[in-house]
């Protein structure tokens, strides 16, 4: 599935300008803020696209930053990261000292910092899948197309509408676009669910 509309960001917010009964208008940079804080949102809490990556285990670490992405998708942080193998077999997510009481008998991962994760009971050499949901890269500009699917530009176009009469202290139309966009994000919601791999997860 490809979670990319054809419009870019700068198409979307010169549409979404046009049609602003406010002034001033809001600068690019509170639009830039605005979208790239919505397709963050999106992917790691409703698209929950999962990725495997592979690696193999040095010092009892997974350094995510040193694991490969799909180009346009941000680098992994350790709480994208929703579990993790050793040589096949699915490790416990617990603590720091969780992994003290269950290592060596059961691999126990945990993050110990941005990109890395720890994972007690494992040995040098041994093969770590790392299974994580992907988000696209962090939005610096408008030129970047928009990170939603184009049947759902319309939940950008609401959310900026609404984040940019708020910026106004218009809040009545505030309220209104929220609104919208909120009945849209619910729609989409259940559309990605329909899309996940094995339906409803």
């Amino acid at each position: 599935m490809v979670y990319f509309s054809a419009l870019t960001g700068e198409e979307l917010v010169r549409s979404i300008k046009s049609e602003l009964e406010i002034i001033p208008l809001p600068q690019d940079a509170s639009f830039i803020r605005w979208l790239g804080s919505l397709e963050q949102l999106c992917w790691s809490e409703i698209i929950r696209m999962k990725r495997a990556a592979y690696m193999l285990i040095e010092d009892g670490k997974i350094l995510l930053d040193d694991l490969f992405v799909p180009e346009g998708e941000d680098e992994i942080l350790a709480t994208d990261v929703r579990s993790v193998y050793i040589d096949g077999v699915q490790a416990m997510h617990g603590s720091a000292e969780e992994g003290f009481l269950f290592a060596p008998e059961s691999a126990v991962w945990h993050v110990s910092g941005k990109t890395h994760i720890t994972v007690d009971g494992a040995r040098d050499g041994d093969e770590a899948t790392v299974i994580y949901f992907a988000r696209p890269e962090r939005r610096n500009s408008l030129s970047a197309r928009v990170a939603l699917p184009d049947e759902f530009i319309e939940l950008a176009a609401s959310r900026l509408k609404g984040e940019a009469y708020r910026s106004a202290n218009e809040d009545v139309l505030a309220t209104k676009w929220f609104a919208d966009y909120n009945q849209k994000l619910e729609a989409f919601g259940a559309w990605c669910d329909k899309r996940r791999a094995g339906g409803f997860n």
